[in-house]
């Protein structure tokens, strides 16, 4: 999951403006809470991805919101098959 997100701010990166509001919906529990507060993560490779996703929303000072959902109201579940 990690990786869709790092490519909606790499590949589209260029369409996201300055102080956007973007809601991003997350079904898996870990990733909510990794994304949404300050958690220590042992996997360097995910804490520097982590770092990226964070660094982006303070450059362009994005206003960001984490939404836990249901796997089953996923919209993206039916590409990722």
């Amino acid at each position: 999951m990690l990786h869709y997100i790092l490519h909606y701010f790499g590949e589209l990166g260029h369409l996201i403006k300055n102080e956007d509001y973007i809601k991003i919906r997350l079904d898996e529990e870990i990733m909510h809470d990794q994304l949404s507060s300050k958690i220590k993560i042992e996997d360097e490779f995910i804490e520097n991805k982590i770092k990226f996703i964070q660094s982006f929303i303070k450059q362009r000072k994005l206003k960001i919101d984490f939404e836990k959902i249901d796997s089953q109201n996923n919209l993206s579940n039916k590409f990722l098959k």
